[in-house]
């Protein structure tokens, strides 16, 4: 048997497949093959939304984003705190 290549999805789209598990209109294996999901990602999923850990993932995510933007932030501001540093240099010692 052929293993699936690992794939990512978004969490709008995760949150979308538990919603259909959790509508109650189709079982869960039904929700995973209509979406190509395995049955037990799908399971996982809904075990997350459960028990909130897929709150703080998205939650981790946003902070790491956070965080890649202050240090671009800083970076930038480093290195015009620097370009003034040298113009003052410049103006009183040049």
């Amino acid at each position: 048997m052929e293993r699936r290549k690992r794939r990512s999805f978004t969490p709008e789209f995760r949150a979308e497949a538990v919603r259909l598990v959790r509508e109650g209109t189709k079982s869960l294996p039904q929700v995973a093959k209509d979406l190509d999901l395995t049955e037990s990602a799908l399971r996982l999923w809904v075990k997350q939304a459960d028990s909130g850990q897929a709150q703080s993932a998205q939650a981790r995510q946003d902070d790491e984003y956070q965080l890649l933007s202050l240090r671009r932030w800083n970076g930038d501001h480093r290195r015009e705190v620097t370009h003034v540093e040298q113009r003052v240099y410049v103006m009183f010692l040049g």
